[in-house]
């Protein structure tokens, strides 16, 4: 009877285990460059502060190009780790224009071997950059046995901003209002004039 209890007991400690949901474990990624980001003359090395993102491919796993909108990702593209990182940032200057080293960037296990690119650009904002550059597509990597990793995005090579890239700007609706009235205007004018219900000068 005490050998039925325990195998009883066995089977309702597995069952709990195989129902519960695994607790998904946090990986800690240090993401760096060991050729410097440089501007579209191919030399210039990005100033300390210029914007870095870190974007997800999505199912597509592709590289699109940012909103002329809003320079965010298009596409199934889609920013992986908010807020966006900044060249400079993990590196004491004054050697720290065109480079990075930011740690950590946290993503769980379910997350690993997500396909990725860096996308970085010459200015502080979208707003304010003319050229933005994109690294190759990478995987998230697998922590090791302390959820630890690391990814050098920039390996083998500098890597540009060759990309030109300018900013459409969206009217404000006062500005569309006031051009509508202006054209209805002229429009009423117009239409006086033809059934002469203008006074001759």
């Amino acid at each position: 009877m005490k050998h039925i209890y325990t195998l009883a007991g066995i089977v309702v400690a597995a069952v709990t285990v195989a129902v519960l949901p695994a607790r998904a474990t946090i990986i800690q990624l240090e993401l760096y460059n060991s050729y410097a980001l440089v501007n579209s003359d191919g030399v210039t090395p990005l100033a300390p502060g210029d914007l870095v993102q870190v974007i997800a491919t999505g199912p597509g796993d592709s590289i699109s190009a940012p909103s002329v909108f809003s320079g965010a990702p298009s596409g199934q593209n889609s920013i992986l780790f908010t807020p966006n990182l900044q060249v400079g940032e993990g590196v004491p200057p004054p050697d720290n224009a065109g480079y990075l080293d930011v740690w950590p960037l946290n993503y769980t296990n379910t997350q690993e071997f997500t396909d990725f690119y860096v996308r970085f650009w010459n200015g502080t904002t979208v707003a304010d950059s003319t050229y933005y550059g994109n690294s190759s597509i990478y995987e998230l990597p697998a922590g090791d046995a302390f959820n630890q990793a690391s990814l050098d995005f920039a390996p083998t090579a500098t890597l540009s901003t060759d990309q030109p890239f300018s900013l459409s700007v969206v009217p404000e609706p006062s500005s569309l209002f006031l051009f509508g009235l202006a054209v209805f205007g002229v429009w009423m004018w117009k239409k006086r004039h033809q059934l002469n219900l203008i006074d001759p000068v």
